[in-house]
């Protein structure tokens, strides 16, 4: 990998633990992860990043075939001690946390720096109620788009992409229909960060495989073009990023629908 990513993960890598405030459970490709690594780059956190790799490993190299949960834990006892699941991220400050948002959010509320969800609890209350959304109404729709097999399936599953998208930019117009680089307003939130990692991958991997392009006209689609602007010139989100070629790479076992990872099984079979 040659990326501000791939640069990130080896410098944290290297870092001790005597000088590591938390250890942060990722795996390079997976955005459910990049979400908490976002976090944690942008509120300035001193971490050590541990590489899970989910894959058995042959002789020429990953295979793409999923570890079992019993696999995982004897391979990375540590990882699976902070994650019960066996899925990224996970972190250990002392004590763990595991699941992508609720580790995003405990980042926030754990360290200084910036903070990343409002101060006033209806705006709290409307960010989580946008998260929820992007999880049930957007994410599982790009999933579908990359592995269904049929073209009705494809388009089915674009449409519901698309639309999910547009409720929540029409959410982000109406709030501020002047102006405000993000889907909450002016300041960069965990909303943008449970957005930001699916938006890139259907603009370079869906692309690549599915000829998808994202809308652009009507006022709700410049402003989620301009919100997609905004966060992709964070430094936090910056050094998070993997190159697209690795991406793409990644993602062919969805689009031939042979993958066999927890998301492939959760979404293929819903």
């Amino acid at each position: 990998m040659t990326s501000e990513g791939a640069k990130t993960i080896e410098q944290r890598s290297a870092t001790s633990d005597a000088h590591a405030d938390v250890t942060f459970f990722s795996s390079w490709f997976c955005p459910y992860a990049q979400r908490a690594w976002i976090a944690l780059e942008e509120k300035g956190v001193a971490y050590k990043y541990v590489e899970i790799n989910p894959y058995e490993i042959g002789a020429d190299g990953d295979t793409k075939r999923a570890l079992s949960l019993e696999q995982k834990r004897e391979r990375y006892p540590e990882f699976v001690r902070c994650s019960p699941r066996g899925l990224v991220p996970a972190l250990n400050h002392g004590k763990p946390v595991w699941e992508s948002l609720v580790a995003a959010e405990y980042i926030d509320e754990a360290f200084d720096g910036p903070p990343l969800m409002p101060s006033h609890p209806h705006e709290r209350a409307l960010v989580r109620i946008w998260m929820a959304h992007c999880n049930d109404r957007v994410i599982p729709h790009y999933y579908k788009a990359l592995m269904a097999e049929t073209e009705e399936g494809r388009q089915a599953a674009r449409d519901n992409f698309i639309n999910g998208l547009y409720e929540l930019g029409s959410f982000m117009h109406s709030l501020s229909p002047s102006g405000g680089c993000f889907l909450g307003g002016d300041r960069f939130s965990l909303m943008d960060i449970a957005l930001a990692p699916w938006w890139q991958r259907a603009a370079v991997v869906l692309r690549h495989y599915r000829g998808f392009k994202f809308p652009e006209d009507g006022p709700v689609w410049q402003r989620l073009h301009s919100w997609f602007d905004a966060v992709a010139g964070r430094p936090s989100y910056q050094r998070t990023v993997v190159s697209p070629e690795e991406l793409i790479r990644n993602y062919a076992g969805y689009a031939d629908n042979s993958a066999t990872s927890d998301a492939a099984k959760k979404f293929r079979d819903s």
